[in-house]
């Protein structure tokens, strides 16, 4: 499965590839992770993670690579964690083949790995510092792949999604 091919590729090489950008194979192997992932996005297209990528970078100006991690941790667990048993199933023996006990420690290395980068981690960080500014992007969230996310985000279910990724209860 070239997903989780790619996946694996990433987990045991970006870190590696960013602390030392003088690595050949640790950025070979992050080229054949990305080109392997593109074969994968070209399959079955992106979900709810790449759709709110796009206004965290149009409107706060993140990168699209970190804007897209951003959300990703988050939904793992709540797509890993879903109540229908077939698309749990997948995520969490996804998560066992590329090495991890299940999705939530998929989801903590993903996590740790931006913090290891100085990623965004929080709404503040990516400059979400306001209801308005928040309401604004769960309004731009909605782009056509926010559709192939395996739960159902609506406008409120999101906005929740995007409060539990605040650090303070100033964005609420």
């Amino acid at each position: 499965m070239a997903a989780e091919k790619a996946a694996k590729l990433v987990f045991e090489n970006l870190l590696t590839a960013y602390k030392d950008p003088n690595n050949i194979e640790a950025r070979v192997n992050m080229s054949l992770a990305s080109v392997t992932a593109g074969f994968a996005f070209n399959l079955t297209q992106t979900a709810a993670a790449h759709a709110c990528s796009y206004p965290l970078t149009q409107d706060f100006g993140i990168t699209h690579g970190e804007a897209c991690a951003f959300t990703l941790a988050a939904f793992w667990r709540l797509n890993s964690q879903s109540d229908d048993p077939y698309v749990s199933t997948r995520l969490q023996d996804f998560s066992k083949r590329c090495g991890f006990e299940d999705g939530n420690v998929l989801a903590d290395f993903i996590d740790f790995m931006k913090k290891e980068m100085d990623l965004c981690m929080t709404l503040e960080d990516a400059g979400v510092t306001s209801e308005e500014l928040l309401d604004n992007l769960v309004a731009n969230s909605f782009a056509p792949n926010m559709q192939n996310n395996p739960i159902e985000m609506t406008p409120s279910s999101l906005k929740v999604f995007y409060q539990s990724l605040s650090k303070s209860s100033a964005v609420s």
